[in-house]
């Protein structure tokens, strides 16, 4: 099993937080709100609301995905300032 940490910041707009190479093989992605507000995550159209919300991710709040090769994944904070404490954690 591979395992890969990123601490990153997520900002007002869609932000890349992973992205799982093409001729990689199925990856979960974990990823961790340590921020004081909720992100939302989703495809580079995530929204803090509408019909491109993506999915929250409360404050101390955990969410797990499944992607496949060529997948990336974008947060937004919505707190109208960036999140700083965002990590996600790649499993294959």
């Amino acid at each position: 099993m591979s395992i890969r940490q990123y601490n990153t910041t997520v900002g007002t707009a869609a932000t890349l937080i992973c992205t799982v190479l093409s001729g990689s093989q199925k990856t979960t992605a974990t990823i961790y709100n340590g921020d004081a507000a909720a992100i939302r995550v989703g495809n580079s159209t995530v929204a803090m609301s509408g019909a491109t919300a993506g999915i929250a991710i409360a404050a101390a709040g955990t969410l797990q995905i499944p992607l496949n090769p060529g997948d990336s994944l974008f947060a937004i904070s919505t707190a109208g300032t960036a999140a700083s404490a965002v990590t996600v954690v790649l499993t294959a």
